[in-house]
């Protein structure tokens, strides 16, 4: 950020005060448009504030003033968060790529390499990390860290501790909660309980949160279960979220009045291309475990959480100046190009016969793909809800996932998807196949050779074991699903029971069960 005139937005972003600098750099924006530094240290502070959208537009404001090499790898790294901040990651990546291009440094390098590993592609973002552990400098620490939990997550706990033996110093946040990352995989939760302590006293705020998720996780596996549920309160605490969950009641109602069961609409016209099978329910009800069995047969490409579903809503209500799902009757005007852009995000051009699409709460959406894919059919999972609601709340998980910081939230979320459930399932817009998460840990080759011939494939065909399979996976079970399929977390709630209460009265509420 510049000097000068930006001296008071500096010094009030110094100071925490993230929006009333976003403010006062936006109003000297205004006065002076052609000064680089002013639409910089708008960006930046409406980052910190948690606002991309308008950090987003400083910073492309900003981009064509600048044209040094450094400042427009500033640029572009703070570019690519505020893409990654909305979910447009093509174009974060492509952000990256511009800082890298710019600027072949330690800190593009290590940004890029985070970025990497947060999406999941391990490989890749080793390449990174260890170009910029080679540089040296300030950012050391956060290149260690990110080394260290890139390690953990492929199944190299051991090397994580090697590296992180190799920091002379005290553990900083990064650094002590890739340290009980690694003391979580190796089964050793009491070697990270002081360097993490210690850490949560010096975080900064947007930092406590994982630090009281860490902290969590490591009571619990010491299987001290009240401490463990006062951490996990305390990284909701940190958050910081609201929950609207009378919203998520509501949302469903509109769906539910939408596609009524009787109702018909027009569907796009078959197209070329793998039949979509999408994987819905609750998070944490076993969908990425599924997903993950599937991809081992050689006719299956298994495309993950995707967005475009949900993207579509918006593109759709955009044009016909109405919000998605009330303009469910309008649909067919758009489906065939909607189902066009999905296919080529989301398949590209893979010859495979069906494509896997993960992302749990397209629950809310299968009347929509039902009319943009005349062919598509879905799994539903179901869970024991207490135990699906208890692993919710155990997760640190983006504002996307609010809801599951309260028991209001994750009991209107749980009665939401039941309804939608209800509904599909009375009246299938495509072929669904209900899967207990129970039943597939317990007998899992006889659960999978069921999907595979409902997904239209071959059942003779050799599959590689889940646990083999190498593929990216960027959600929260993306160590379980490199694991034996096992039936260790049935009934997991039950540890939590006292601690659940309020939320089990919730569910009886609303008829959960």
């Amino acid at each position: 950020m510049g000097g000068g005139k930006t001296g008071g937005a500096k010094a009030l972003y110094a100071a925490g005060r993230y929006e009333e600098a976003a403010t006062l750099f936006a109003a000297q924006c205004v006065r002076a448009p052609g000064d680089a530094d002013n639409w910089v240290g708008a960006g930046q502070s409406w980052l910190a504030a948690g606002k991309p959208t308008e950090a987003w537009e400083a910073l492309t404001r900003a981009r064509p003033l600048v044209s040094a090499g450094a400042a427009v790898g500033t640029v572009e790294l703070l570019r690519a968060k505020a893409a990654a901040a909305l979910g447009r990651k093509d174009t974060a990546e492509a952000c990256y790529r511009a800082a890298l291009a710019a600027e072949a440094s330690s800190r593009a390098h290590a940004a890029f390499g985070t970025f990497l590993l947060n999406e999941g592609r391990l490989d890749e973002a080793e390449v990174q990390l260890r170009v910029a552990s080679r540089g040296g400098g300030a950012s050391d620490a956060q290149v260690l860290a990110s080394l260290a939990t890139l390690f953990t997550q492929s199944g190299r706990a051991g090397a994580a501790m090697e590296v992180l033996a190799g920091w002379k110093g005290p553990l900083n946040p990064p650094l002590a909660l890739a340290f009980a990352r690694a003391c979580l995989a190796l089964r050793s939760p009491a070697e990270a309980l002081e360097p993490l302590r210690a850490a949560l006293v010096v975080a900064a705020p947007a930092q406590r949160s994982l630090l009281h998720h860490a902290h969590a996780l490591l009571l619990d596996q010491l299987d001290d279960i009240p401490a463990a549920a006062a951490a996990f309160s305390a990284m909701h605490a940190a958050r910081g979220v609201s929950v609207d969950a009378a919203g998520i009641l509501a949302t469903a109602e509109a769906i539910l009045a939408a596609y009524p069961v009787g109702a018909s609409f027009p569907a796009a016209p078959r197209a070329s291309g793998p039949r979509p099978l999408f994987i819905v329910g609750l998070p944490r009800s076993g969908t990425s475990l599924v997903e993950q069995g599937l991809a081992g047969h050689p006719d299956v490409l298994a495309a993950g959480e995707r967005d475009e579903l949900r993207r579509l809503t918006i593109r759709l209500g955009e044009a016909f100046k109405t919000p998605w799902p009330a303009c469910a009757g309008q649909v067919h005007r758009a489906a065939a190009q909607g189902a066009t852009m999905w296919r080529t995000a989301v398949a590209g051009t893979s010859t495979r016969l069906v494509v896997t699409e993960k992302l749990p709460d397209n629950l809310f959406r299968l009347g929509l793909a039902a009319q943009l894919f005349p062919d598509a059919r879905a799994v539903v999972m179901q869970r024991d809800p207490m135990d699906t609601l208890l692993s919710c709340w155990q997760q640190a998980f983006g504002p996307a996932h609010a809801w599951t910081s309260t028991w209001d939230g994750l009991a209107a979320m749980a009665a939401a998807n039941a309804r939608l459930t209800a509904r599909w399932i009375a009246a299938p817009p495509v072929p669904i196949h209900v899967l207990r998460y129970e039943d597939y840990v317990a007998t899992p080759d006889e659960q999978l050779r069921a999907l595979v011939v409902f997904a239209g494939l071959s059942a003779e065909q050799a599959m590689i074991p889940s646990e083999q399979v190498a593929r990216t996976v960027k959600t929260a079970s993306i160590l379980q699903v490199r694991e034996r399929v096992h039936t260790g977390s049935v009934g997991r709630w039950r540890r939590y029971a006292e601690v659940l209460e309020p939320l089990r009265q919730r569910l009886e509420a609303f008829g959960v069960r």
